[in-house]
């Protein structure tokens, strides 16, 4: 008797476990920025001509944050990919990423404080593609 009470317990707590974990809310995922980055657009490269990919750009407004990535149209043989994010006007980078990819370079990011344009610039193979004044807040 001890040992079905024991065992009809058993099975009710996995059937719980179960339901909780079919039922319970999926948490936010984080995109390719992180957390709390909304998708803001989106730039082709290049700017004429058969696509190779995009320019995606992202902004947090809770940290005044703008991030951008290059996203390879079709994931094949590694190519150069390279992204460069600025304060518009700037005459520095404030943050780059480069390399031999497939699909994607960045994420890059700088601090607007919530009052200036950005500049992009982004590279996929032997195709650039330069964006200035985005996401002007």
């Amino acid at each position: 008797m001890r040992y079905r009470k024991k065992l009809a317990a058993l099975a009710g707590m996995a059937l719980a476990g179960c339901w909780l974990a079919v039922n319970a809310a999926p948490a936010a995922a984080a995109g390719p920025c992180g957390r709390g980055y909304e998708w803001v657009d989106s730039h082709r490269i290049p700017d004429h001509g058969p696509k190779t990919g995009s320019i995606e750009v992202y902004y947090n407004p809770d940290m005044e944050r703008n991030c951008a990535i290059v996203q390879a149209q079709a994931s094949g043989e590694r190519q150069f990919m390279s992204v460069d994010i600025a304060l518009a006007g700037a005459k520095k980078s404030a943050d780059a990423d480069f390399g031999m990819r497939k699909h994607r370079a960045g994420p890059v990011y700088v601090s607007s404080g919530g009052r200036s344009c950005i500049d992009l610039i982004a590279i996929i193979g032997p195709l650039t593609r330069q964006v200035s004044g985005e996401q002007c807040h």
